[in-house]
């Protein structure tokens, strides 16, 4: 991917203008994600419960959105709470 091409992807832009594999392609399009937004939109956690999607391709998507300016949603923290006794 080109600097020039990044300057060039919208929320609208179809995943297929990503450089990803298809089996990544395949399985993001499974779960509705279709667009750069709606992939952006996603928690790691939501992207790493993604069925065929292994530790590589999560990577890989990490990397391509980084390349083009965007991230995925922060995980929210977690919350522990004290047990009663």
């Amino acid at each position: 991917m080109q600097p020039t091409e990044t300057a060039a992807l919208t929320d609208d832009t179809p995943i297929d203008d990503l450089p990803f594999d298809v089996r990544i392609w395949n399985a993001l399009e499974g779960e509705n994600i279709r667009t750069v937004g709606d992939l952006a939109g996603k928690r790691l956690r939501d992207i790493m419960a993604i069925r065929h999607l292994g530790e590589r391709s999560v990577g890989r998507i990490v990397d391509v959105l980084r390349q083009i300016g965007r991230e995925l949603q922060p995980n929210p923290p977690i919350v522990l709470k004290e047990i009663p006794r």
